[in-house]
């Protein structure tokens, strides 16, 4: 079972138990809540394993941190390396095998820069330079040395004689910036353009947000139009054909081109060519988007 598969919404934990069950023997199960970790489901011997440690804990022996470390290694879901103060690697988590495509009896005894030419000089490496000497903990993000395309997010900090560093790859967050920068810059070329309306509906087809051009061509301030109904807005001769291609889109997340009329706020028509299309996200509908070319 690979890192992703590890971590489950609580919804499908409880549909999928007996799969859970079976996977927690060869590694911990990481239970969400609306993407926050709330539980894990652990195996009887890592359990009694925790216990033991817990026990030795209460019982004031001082534990090497070393020996904590892995103790828990491969209860995360960030990849995981310790290194001493010379960045001579100590030991690893199953995660970061997994991420380097080596076993732990291959990694243990390199240094970080044995790991890929291009370490030797990188931002990670001065940061865990500076972690090593001054003790204060460092945070970066990088594209990975290992998987050409993929991004990574590094954080380091000291662990009494040793040097920890968790890696975890937030490729899709970055995408997801970039689209989201796309987005808005698409957005703002619209409203400089003046004849392309925007807006986004809800669930319900009220109105989440529109753009400056919409909201000027009707006449009406941007705030005015948050909450409305956009088929009442909507010519009456031409209501019944946007209520049902909008209800469409809604339902089979699908898009409609139509020609369409809207009402403006004196009174006239303004006429233009409409694209609806559904917006579904990771929990189903919500909501449509309308695109109107302003004539």
């Amino acid at each position: 079972m690979n890192e992703d598969n590890r971590n489950v919404t609580a919804a499908d934990f409880v549909r999928h138990f007996a799969k859970y069950r079976e996977a927690a023997q060869t590694g911990p199960v990481i239970v969400t809540n609306h993407g926050r970790k709330t539980h894990a489901l652990l195996s009887i011997a890592d359990y009694e394993e925790a216990q033991g440690y817990a026990s030795k804990s209460a019982s004031g022996e001082a534990a090497d941190p070393l020996e904590v470390i892995e103790n828990f290694a491969n209860w995360i879901s960030e990849s995981l390396m310790v290194m001493d103060h010379d960045l001579k690697i100590e030991t690893v988590n199953q995660q970061l095998e997994m991420m380097l495509h080596k076993s732990r009896k291959d990694l243990i005894g390199l240094t970080v820069t044995d790991l890929h030419v291009n370490i030797r000089g990188s931002v990670a490496e001065s940061l865990l330079i500076r972690t090593s000497t001054t003790g204060q903990s460092s945070v970066a993000d990088f594209p990975s040395f290992f998987n050409v395309g993929r991004w990574i997010h590094m954080r380091c900090f000291p662990w009494g004689d040793h040097i920890v560093a968790l890696f975890r790859d937030i490729t899709e967050e970055v995408t997801n910036f970039r689209l989201a920068d796309v987005k808005e810059s698409i957005l703002a070329a619209m409203d400089i353009h003046g004849g392309i309306g925007y807006a986004r509906l809800s669930p319900r087809g009220t109105i989440d947000r529109c753009d400056k051009a919409l909201a000027k061509k009707l006449g009406l301030n941007e705030d005015r139009l948050v909450g409305v109904p956009f088929v009442d807005l909507v010519d009456v001769k031409s209501r019944v054909e946007f209520r049902e291609a909008l209800e469409k889109c809604l339902r089979n997340n699908v898009g409609e081109r139509i020609q369409t009329s809207l009402l403006t706020n004196s009174g006239t028509l303004l006429s233009g060519v409409a694209g609806i299309h559904g917006l579904h996200g990771a929990y189903g509908v919500e909501g449509a988007i309308v695109v109107l070319t302003i004539e």
